[in-house]
């Protein structure tokens, strides 16, 4: 029980670092794309950068803790 709970743990630390990661990643990209002058940008791409960047980054990533945890490579989730 003590293993599930800690590569839950691991898993939303890697979610949150992904999320994190993905909107400064998001805005940075905001930022050099976008045009301010010229009013609302008409690229296509905002939404599936926004996907890519606040969804499937942090999905990976929880995914790759459940795996290294189910593997025993994060601490505390050694078998003993």
């Amino acid at each position: 029980m003590r293993r599930g709970i800690v590569i839950f743990a691991w898993m939303l630390a890697a979610a949150g670092v992904g999320l994190a990661a993905g909107a400064t990643l998001f805005g940075l990209s905001g930022v050099f794309i976008s045009a301010p002058g010229l009013g609302a940008d008409p690229w296509p791409g905002w939404n599936l950068l926004f996907l890519a960047l606040f969804v499937c980054l942090p999905v990976a990533l929880a995914i790759l803790a459940l795996l290294l945890g189910f593997a025993g490579r994060l601490p505390g989730t050694r078998r003993t």
